[in-house]
């Protein structure tokens, strides 16, 4: 098990992994005065629990009681962060650890069960997977086995006054209108939102880094990739605009 960025099979051995085949679905339904039963609205993925039971090995108890608060001190954190286990290799969970932990101890062996909730329910593949987007439509592949969520960065090659990327398979578009200048550099960001744009866009300049918001017209919404193949496409002025598209292959 690696968590927070620290490998626990150093220090303990997990003896049992257990999760759901799927999240848990809630489903948003309304009840129909006089009418049996409840009219479907729309359902989604709620949380994915993870139990992991873990157990540590030590000489004697005392080696075992000196070892706990240095694991705790490891398996703390105050967001969501990484978790792999050897059930999903080379992907892995945004998950929290949450609930107490009892250690049961015999001489020097400690059992407990941790438990964690992905909150994203479903799991990341290790490598990001990248593509270039220009002016020309170009048709995408998403893997994965759930909703891809990108990030496109565009560069702006000469002064225009707006900036779009389009995927021409659903018909969804993200622009903004600006007083661009040639340099500029325009980032869409997926990951934080599911429906209509919640933030506005960020762009930097050339010479900075320094992200500056923008604002986005109302029209613009999320990007969610259905795995298979999107067209995709830059909108602005000058057929020279470039951008990169990448986006974390997810898996159910």
């Amino acid at each position: 098990m690696i968590y927070n960025g620290f490998d626990f099979s150093l220090y303990m051995v997990d003896e049992d992994i257990r999760e759901s085949i799927l999240p848990e679905t809630v489903v948003d339904a309304l009840d129909v005065p006089g009418a049996d039963g409840q009219l479907f609205n729309s359902a989604t993925f709620g949380t994915r629990v993870i139990e992991i039971d873990v157990r540590v090995i030590r000489e004697n108890r005392r080696a075992l009681n000196e070892l706990l608060p240095f694991l705790a001190s490891k398996l703390h954190s105050r967001t969501p962060t990484k978790l792999y286990t050897r059930l999903h290799p080379g992907e892995y969970y945004i998950a929290m650890l949450t609930g107490t932990i009892d250690f049961e101890k015999w001489f020097g062996t400690g059992g407990a069960t941790v438990t964690f909730v992905a909150y994203d329910p479903v799991r990341y593949v290790d490598d990001d997977r990248t593509v270039a987007l220009g002016y020309a439509a170009k048709d995408v592949q998403i893997m994965g086995t759930y909703l891809a969520r990108p990030i496109v960065a565009i560069d702006i090659p000469a002064a225009c006054s707006y900036v779009a990327v389009s995927d021409m398979t659903t018909g969804l578009v993200m622009r903004s209108e600006y007083a661009f200048k040639a340099g500029n550099r325009v980032v869409f960001d997926c990951t934080v939102g599911t429906d209509r744009m919640k933030a506005p866009l960020l762009y930097a300049t050339a010479t900075s880094t320094t992200p500056t918001k923008l604002p986005i017209t109302p029209q613009s919404r999320w990007f969610e990739l259905e795995p298979g193949t999107h067209t995709m496409r830059i909108l602005n002025a000058s057929s020279a605009v470039s951008a990169t598209m990448t986006y974390a292959e997810r898996r159910l």
